[in-house]
């Protein structure tokens, strides 16, 4: 009987993470300045566009013997990896634009961020993209690349124990 676990097992927290995908992701967010007690003659709006990348993957390092089903019968191998996640985004600073800027009518000048205004306004993009992303189908797309890379990660460890080995990638039920 071929021993499948040890070296699938043993790939799996090698890799530790699979680095799925990355997905160019864009969004507008409004930045509005009021004026003094509130006046809308006298408030400044800016639109700016944040541009970044999204990353998913999945951590393979919590894989155990479970997550391997060896069927002798019909010599296949079928594994379990988790659910590919959305593991972080990064805004591009240098890809930020200012695309219009708005004042009431006796709002005079541009609108001069702060270093605390620009890191609000940058966590404010970044979830409104994570919003958006949740929105896509972009886990569907993760998760067939998820399943691909597994294949292609899993099946010359199978082949090696024994090269009459079909393997099937299938992804866990929970999170």
């Amino acid at each position: 009987k071929a021993d499948f676990q040890k070296p699938v097992i043993g790939e799996a927290l090698q890799e530790q993470k699979l680095d799925v995908l990355e997905v160019p992701v864009s969004v507008i967010v409004t930045n509005t300045q009021k004026g003094a007690f509130n006046l809308s003659f006298l408030e400044k709006n800016q639109i700016i566009q944040y541009r970044g990348i999204a990353y998913y993957m999945c951590d393979l390092s919590g894989m155990n013997d479970s997550d391997i089903e060896v069927d002798m019968d019909g010599k296949k191998v079928t594994i379990t990896i988790p659910q590919p996640a959305l593991d972080h985004v990064d805004v591009d600073s240098d890809q930020t634009e200012k695309l219009t800027e708005q004042n009431g009518a006796l709002a005079f000048g541009s609108i001069k961020l702060t270093v605390e205004e620009s890191s609000r306004l940058e966590s404010q993009a970044k979830q409104e993209m994570i919003e958006q992303l949740e929105k896509t189908g972009v886990l569907d797309q993760a998760e067939s690349v998820a399943k691909m890379s597994a294949q292609n990660i899993f099946e010359p460890v199978i082949r090696s124990v024994a090269s009459d080995y079909t393997v099937e990638i299938q992804l866990s039920k929970e999170n």
